[in-house]
């Protein structure tokens, strides 16, 4: 009876794919923001920076999820450390606006570590 299970086990699991309809997947991935949340860059004639800021990225997050059936956003790590926002706050409005912008996962960067792990934890807590 066991070996009557695992073949119905196996046809199920091998032959599932022949009855599946393929499913777009958008990933939206960003790195290394380092607690960046403002534009920097070249100044434009309003003297706004022209890369990056979290603004930016909420809206293509944004848009991207209002047109697309299935968005996938991702931060590999290194949020925080080196801007004055993370002097300030250590790395917990960051989080906050990661969360609000729709970070689906997000990995742990070196920089998270750099003011150790109690540190880290209570950012986490906090935000």
């Amino acid at each position: 009876m066991k070996n009557i299970a695992n073949t119905f086990a196996a046809f199920i699991i091998f032959t599932s794919f022949l009855f599946s309809q393929p499913q777009p997947l958008t990933i939206l991935h960003v790195n290394d923001s380092h607690s960046t949340l403002e534009a920097i860059g070249p100044r434009d004639a309003n003297l706004k920076g022209t890369l990056g800021g979290v603004s930016r990225v909420a809206t293509l997050v944004g848009m991207t999820k209002m047109t697309e059936p299935n968005v996938l956003f991702l931060h590999a790590g290194d949020i925080s450390i080196g801007d004055v926002f993370f002097n300030k706050n250590i790395q917990i409005p960051e989080l906050q606006i990661l969360d609000a912008i729709g970070v689906d996962a997000m990995t742990l960067g070196n920089h998270e570590f750099d003011l150790g792990p109690s540190t880290l934890l209570y950012a986490f807590s906090q935000s």
